[in-house]
């Protein structure tokens, strides 16, 4: 089976279910490197199709339901100040979603380089938000499509999968890291405590993965489709050993913790902004633990949990509910909207240029 259609291809999207996940993994990474075939690419153009309307879908209701929460919270004197600010709030946003993902992609292109890989950085870039493009979609279809892409710059399936695996792995590190340092909300004693045991865990994969893989196979030898996520997981680890190993991997969690305070830093800013007192420590630990905490849902893009998480800790500090509610706006631009507006017509076209490609090929 063509590697793009095993990573795909299922029939069943899995909204924030592993159900089908040991099935998904193990096609991906068993998979061979070659080139696909036009029945696969026609397959990732079907749900990438599916993957826009699902995106637009989830913006209707997305904005739907703030608009709704606004005229529920919202007074004029909330109205007042936000259009006394909102130019100021819109410039910083603006600016903190190009420094986010400049910072982003700085690593994602040095962890291709890091694996071999020599992607014109432009180019890179370009396929980089491409793939955040499907970003609030189940199934990953953008990470898909991102592999793809890369194919087309001789970067193989495994290496560009590998990459994505050490770079959601760094994230998690640096999220509980941050979160560790800064939040100090109504769970902070026990997510210390959870957050340490996090990043002990993560460093012991790292240092020894081959210990810890065979601890899992040994774990969970009896269930077969278990096995074949322990497995996936292993291919992953020694794909991306280049990455994962010291002193690189402190640099890569370094600069993901670097562009997750900038979104702190956002959040600090637009509620000065709207004459509401929090401190820097307060933004950013609120923004570690609403990405965490919508990591742990499951959703697509952590969509709910995020935005639950960041109102309730913003509230919990004092701020204002309408306050909040724009301040949730703003760092969802950054982190997830943002990067669906600029990554769409970026993949739509990538993927056009590649179809072009292959029909002038043949």
């Amino acid at each position: 089976m063509p590697i793009v259609t095993s990573f795909i291809g299922h029939k069943r999207w899995s909204f924030g279910r592993f159900d089908n996940l040991p099935e998904h993994i193990g096609l991906v990474t068993g998979a061979s490197d070659a080139q696909s075939g036009s029945a696969s690419h026609q397959a990732l153009l079907h749900r990438v199709r599916r993957g826009v309307h699902f995106v637009v879908a989830a913006a209707i209701v997305w904005v739907v339901i703030l608009v709704i929460a606004g005229i529920l919270f919202s007074d004029q004197t909330a109205v007042a100040r936000f259009e006394r600010a909102g130019p100021y709030i819109a410039a910083m946003t603006l600016v903190a979603f190009a420094a986010n993902h400049l910072l982003r992609f700085a690593r994602w292109q040095w962890m291709l380089v890091r694996l071999g890989a020599r992607v014109p950085t432009m180019a890179s870039l370009a396929i980089f938000m491409a793939g955040l493009g499907l970003l609030p979609t189940p199934g990953k279809v953008g990470v898909a499509a991102r592999s793809l892409l890369l194919m087309r710059h001789g970067v193989p399936i495994r290496m560009s999968l590998a990459a994505y695996f050490a770079e959601r792995l760094f994230d998690l590190a640096g999220l509980l890291l941050l979160a560790a340092i800064f939040y100090r909300g109504p769970l902070s004693d026990g997510l210390t405590a959870l957050a340490a045991a996090g990043v002990a865990c993560i460093a012991l994969i790292a240092r020894y993965p081959d210990r810890f893989v065979h601890a899992l196979r040994r774990l969970v030898s009896r269930w077969p489709k278990f096995l074949m996520v322990v497995n996936a997981t292993a291919g992953l680890l020694r794909a991306a050993r280049r990455l994962i190993s010291l002193p690189q991997a402190l640099i890569f969690v370094l600069l993901g913790m670097v562009a997750n305070v900038v979104v702190g830093l956002l959040v600090w800013a637009v509620l000065g902004d709207l004459s509401a007192s929090a401190s820097v420590q307060t933004g950013i630990g609120a923004v570690a633990v609403a990405h965490l905490t919508g990591s742990a849902s499951m959703a697509p893009g952590g969509l709910g949990g995020f935005e639950v998480a960041l109102m309730l800790d913003l509230e919990h500090t004092g701020v204002k509910r309408e306050d909040a509610l724009i301040v949730v706006t703003c760092a969802r631009m950054v982190t997830l909207w943002g990067g669906a507006i600029v990554g769409l017509p970026l993949l739509l076209s990538g993927l056009r240029r590649d179809r072009l490609e292959r029909t002038t090929a043949a």
